[in-house]
């Protein structure tokens, strides 16, 4: 759904967003789409504008999922998954009017006299549009039945309508009032769609979506656009909640950085999901705790000890590789732990035990490389596995952090990084309003990878593809909650 009235604040602040890029044709929003109805016989401004009324809607009562279910049994490639909706062939487009004598009009002078009348309501058809106003409403229909079902729904009133779903109020409940525009999907319903032919997605577990559905939001502001969302009804497993620390780890130009939290009970959860979903799932916890065992006699580690390096924060930082570096970027893991000394040994055992593990497996490891031992930061000592192009493994514990990274550089970046990106200033302003805890952080620095592709010549040739990127600054997102999982995005523009 969006807002219709082109002179609301909202859209002014879109316009003023929009403008700021190259490729913007110009002009306001009722000049373009003057522009996009001057090929037809149709006048925006004198026949169209005047009898909208506050929102337009686009609405698909059903999903064709034939590319979905194609791509699920192997006849397409997942390319042909962008025919689905070119495929779509049922959709709904609703619009409020405050003239509906005028917007009659506007129908029997585009198609003619009346093609008969549904419930008491003349509707019209042009081609394969059928249409109809009633109500303050207009309503075009790519179908006839689903022009019909419209037209009782909105008799029946209540329930028959999706303005009487209590999911749909409850969704739309969690977003803000003032938007560009807004979106509800169904994701039951959807889902029950997609998976009602196929036996691997009823195998995921579709019924805890059964009655979920998502709504989110579009918000223009002075400095960019905020993403708004929620998903209602779900039945959704605790999320590991956190409050993130890690941002003083990473370097204030930090081109990515993710967090999140707890990786081994979200991998536990998941794994439990799916053995009891799995038809042979008592086979697989079997296999699984056999090699669980042998993986203990060849590195001298338990699992008990992964999962002790995997309970905390963490945070996945890429930065800019540095001008003595090969490669352009480089990148850590950086895991908050509770035990160090543990930390530090069960990793010393992973970097002994490599070489056992490959040669059960198969593989040669006469042509490792040696590890080396490499200064990361003042006082602190990590451990170096050099492969090539300026690529390496490296690894080193300070305090309650161990850091596994593509570099010593990324290494020493984590640890001490010389101004972390908390104190990055438009980071800060972006995460402001964010709740406390969360279950995901991510940041993406848009006009520092442009600026970093446009150095290695990524752009050579193509200015206009430079320039057009100009105006992206950044974009946060988090998200957070459990019972009714949230999540915002916003996007810089400058």
């Amino acid at each position: 759904e969006v807002d219709s009235d082109t002179t609301s604040e909202q859209w002014q602040a879109a316009s003023a967003l929009a403008e700021k890029f190259p490729d913007w044709p110009g002009g306001s929003v009722d000049e373009l789409l003057s522009d996009a109805l001057s090929d037809t016989d149709v006048d925006y401004e004198a026949d169209v504008k005047p009898i909208l009324g506050d929102t337009v809607a686009l609405a698909a009562p059903s999903i064709d999922t034939g590319g979905v279910d194609d791509a699920l049994s192997g006849t397409i490639s997942p390319d042909g998954l962008g025919g689905v909706a070119d495929d779509q062939d049922r959709v709904l487009l609703v619009a409020q009017i405050d003239d509906e004598e005028a917007a009659r009009a506007l129908l029997e002078e585009e198609s003619g006299a009346s093609a008969g009348e549904h419930g008491g309501v003349p509707y019209y058809v042009d081609g394969d549009t059928h249409a109809a106003v009633w109500d303050g409403g207009l309503v075009l229909s790519s179908t006839e039945e689903d022009l019909f079902a419209s037209i009782d729904a909105h008799a029946a009133g209540g329930e028959a309508t999706l303005a009487g779903q209590d999911k749909f109020n409850q969704t739309l409940e969690t977003l803000p009032p003032e938007v560009v525009g807004q979106v509800y999907v169904d994701l039951g319903e959807l889902v029950r769609q997609t998976a009602e032919n196929q036996a691997q997605l009823e195998q995921l577990g579709v019924e805890n979506v059964a009655n979920a559905a998502l709504g989110a939001s579009v918000a223009a502001e002075e400095d960019g656009f905020r993403v708004k969302g929620a998903v209602v009804g779900a039945v959704v497993e605790d999320q590991p909640q956190f409050d993130p620390t890690l941002t003083e780890n990473a370097p204030a130009d930090t081109l990515l950085y993710y967090g999140f939290s707890d990786l081994a009970e979200q991998v536990r959860t998941a794994l439990e999901q799916g053995l009891t979903q799995a038809d042979n799932g008592e086979e697989t916890r079997q296999q699984l705790e056999a090699v669980s065992g042998q993986l203990q006699g060849l590195l001298g580690i338990s699992v008990d000890d992964l999962i002790a390096l995997t309970t905390g924060e963490h945070a996945v930082i890429v930065t800019p590789g540095g001008a003595s570096v090969d490669v352009p970027v480089t990148g850590a893991l950086v895991l908050k732990v509770e035990d160090g000394q543990r930390a530090q040994s069960t990793l010393d055992a992973l970097r002994n035990g490599v070489p056992g593990l490959l040669s059960t497996l198969g593989a040669s490891a006469a042509d490792l490389p040696d590890w080396r031992q490499v200064p990361v930061a003042p006082g602190v000592t990590g451990w170096q596995l050099p492969l090539e192009d300026g690529i390496s493994i490296t690894y080193a514990v300070d305090g309650d952090l161990a850091v596994i990274g593509a570099s010593p550089r990324a290494v020493a970046q984590a640890l001490a990084p010389q101004q972390p990106l908390a104190s990055n200033a438009q980071f800060s302003e972006a995460i402001a309003g964010a709740p406390s805890p969360l279950s995901g952080l991510m940041w993406f620095d848009i006009a520092r990878a442009v600026e970093l592709a446009d150095r290695s010549g990524q752009f050579a040739g193509q200015p206009d593809a430079r320039e057009s990127l100009r105006p992206l600054q950044n974009i946060v997102f988090w998200s957070s909650g459990t019972d009714t999982p949230t999540f915002e995005a916003f996007l810089r523009i400058e």
